[in-house]
């Protein structure tokens, strides 16, 4: 099934992610869809940090603001099992890259101008 994780007030990450959320892994790519919908995140490794191996989309909206101290804001990985990838980010930063998304899916990452 779906993954789905929502949060509305502050989510710490003291050791290594603020979220991390895995649907399935590369030898068992599990469920379908994985939803995160946060308000403000931090992680001392990344803020955000998602892996879908399910057969459905990943997306990833924030409200507030997501911080990686050493590593990314938010991390995203959609496996070619999976369809499309979204990020509809507020302020993110991240010591190595404020959005690192990678989209092996069948769908695009879709861009706004």
């Amino acid at each position: 099934g779906a993954l789905s994780i929502t949060t509305t007030g502050k989510t710490t990450g003291t050791k290594y992610y603020g979220i991390f959320a895995r649907n399935g892994n590369r030898y068992n790519p599990a469920g379908t869809s994985l939803t995160i919908n946060a308000a403000e995140t931090e992680g001392e490794g990344a803020g955000i940090y998602a892996q879908n191996y399910g057969s459905g989309a990943l997306s990833i909206t924030t409200t507030g603001t997501t911080t990686g101290t050493t590593k990314d804001g938010i991390n995203a990985y959609n496996s070619s099992a999976g369809t499309s990838l979204t990020i509809n980010a507020a302020t993110t930063t991240g010591e190595e890259d404020g959005i690192f998304a990678d989209n092996y899916g069948t769908g695009e990452i879709p861009s706004s101008s």
